[in-house]
């Protein structure tokens, strides 16, 4: 699905979406939404193979539904993966758009309920990245962790922590408010 998010090959460059204040596209902003928190789930899960038209699923906020029941709905995206997930390395995630280098692309709008859920669980962690890996070893069913291995889950934890510091350089080095980077679903 397209949601309802502008793109194209002729227009590509949707991790431009995520920069505050770019407004060369208009953009629906609980599609924007939407697809931050699967662009989250995404770089945590290690997932480079997603973009706005391509390997998404929506129930609702389709560009072009059926002709006789138009969406004027928000889109809810499915959390599906085909196989790409846990597969790489969260170094080397060039189609991610947290993935990018911050000095080429800067991902700046996050979906506030996915990053407080993620915060309260690395500050329990006492800002440490091995406390937050023993508690999802711990807590990572046992045929999930033996399908997965301890190090794809070791990642996962260090995908945590980058995303958290990746919220932090956006309001620490671009100097954006809370209010500008944490963006509630206003729907």
């Amino acid at each position: 699905t397209q949601l309802m998010v502008p793109y194209s090959r002729q227009r590509p460059g949707w991790h431009r979406w995520y920069i505050v204040g770019y407004n060369e596209t208009e953009i629906n902003n609980a599609s924007l939404l939407a697809l931050s928190e699967l662009a989250i789930f995404d770089f945590i899960t290690m997932n480079d193979d997603r973009s706005p038209n391509k390997n998404n699923f929506a129930i609702g906020g389709c560009k072009r539904c059926d002709k006789r029941r138009p969406s004027g709905m928000v889109p809810t995206v499915l959390h599906l993966d085909q196989g790409m997930s846990m597969f790489g390395s969260g170094h080397i995630l060039s189609h991610s758009p947290l993935g990018k280098q911050r000095d080429k692309v800067k991902f700046c709008i996050f979906y506030k309920p996915v990053m407080a859920a993620i915060y309260q669980r690395l500050v329990a962690d006492g800002d440490d990245i091995e406390v937050t890996r023993r508690w999802l070893l711990r807590n990572t069913h046992p045929a999930a962790l033996k399908a997965l291995g301890k190090g794809t889950v070791g990642e996962v934890a260090e995908q945590l922590w980058r995303v958290l510091r990746r919220l932090l350089v956006c309001m620490k080095e671009n100097g954006h408010t809370a209010d500008e980077v944490l963006r509630p679903n206003t729907v």
